[in-house]
C-alpha cells in the first residue's frame, strides 16, 4: 500500500489555478514565521497539508484501523485496501482553517464533524503512525484533493504549502519552490526554545551530529 508519489500531484492535474509557493527546508530554521509574512504581505492562503496528514491519520486511526507487522492495514481482522480506506475518508466532515498571528506565526485550525482536533492529532502515538498512513495512496489523493478544494475555496490570491511532508507530497509544478537554512547554532536555539530544554550553548555541535 505504500506509494512514493501520487498521479495527481501538480497543479494543472488538481485544477489549480491560483499561484502556488512550496516551502521546504531544515528544522527550526524560521519557514513558519517566513510563511506568516510572505501571507500577510502577498494575501495567500497557507494550507498546511501537514496537518491534513494528521487529521486523516487521526480519523483513520480512530476507526480502529491498525498497521500489521507487514505494513498492511487491517481492520476488525480484514486487511484493508487503499479502495477500502478511501471510502472511509471520502465522507470525512473535515472543516480547515488558518489564522496569521500578530508575531506572523501561522495557526492552523482542523476540526472533524465540528470537533477541533488539533492539539489532539499532535500526540506521541499519531506521530508514531503517521508515516505509513501518510504514504498510503487513498490518504495521499484525499490530502491532494483538499489542498485543491481549499485552494478553490478562498479568496486570497495565492497559496502556500509545504513542499514535502509524510507522504512525499509535491506539486513538481508550484509556481516557487523555496528551501530555508540556518545556521546549527540558530536552529539549535529555535528548536530548544520550543521544547523547553537547554541553551543551545549547551549543546555542541558535535553532539548534533551524533
Amino acid at each position: 500500500l505504500q506509494v512514493k508519489q501520487s498521479d495527481m500531484c501538480t497543479k494543472e492535474a488538481l485544477g489549480i489555478t491560483k499561484p502556488v509557493v512550496a516551502i521546504g527546508g531544515a528544522v527550526a530554521s524560521g519557514k513558519t514565521n517566513i510563511i506568516g509574512k510572505m501571507c500577510k504581505d502577498l494575501n495567500y492562503e497557507f494550507i498546511d497539508n501537514w496537518s491534513l496528514f494528521r487529521a486523516v491519520t487521526y480519523y483513520l486511526h480512530t476507526a480502529w484501523y491498525i498497521i500489521g507487522d507487514d505494513g498492511v492495514f487491517i481492520k476488525d481482522g480484514h486487511l484493508c485496501s487503499s479502495e477500502d480506506m478511501a471510502a472511509v475518508i471520502a465522507d470525512m466532515p473535515l472543516e480547515y482553517s488558518c489564522e496569521i498571528d500578530d508575531t506572523w506565526k501561522p495557526k492552523p485550525k482542523v476540526c472533524i464533524g465540528g470537533k477541533d482536533i488539533s492539539t489532539v492529532m499532535r500526540s506521541e502515538e499519531i506521530n508514531k503512525i503517521i508515516p505509513a498512513y501518510g504514504g498510503n495512496q487513498a490518504v495521499m489523493d484525499f490530502v491532494l484533493h483538499t489542498v485543491a478544494k481549499i485552494s478553490h475555496a478562498t479568496e486570497k490570491d495565492g497559496i502556500i504549502v509545504w513542499s514535502r511532508d509524510y507522504g512525499t507530497f509535491n506539486l513538481s509544478d508550484a509556481d516557487y519552490n523555496f528551501y530555508f537554512d540556518a545556521p546549527i547554532k540558530e536552529r539549535l536555539k529555535r528548536n530548544n526554545g520550543r521544547k523547553g530544554e537547554a541553551a543551545a550553548d549547551d549543546i555542541t555541535v558535535d553532539k548534533v551530529k551524533e
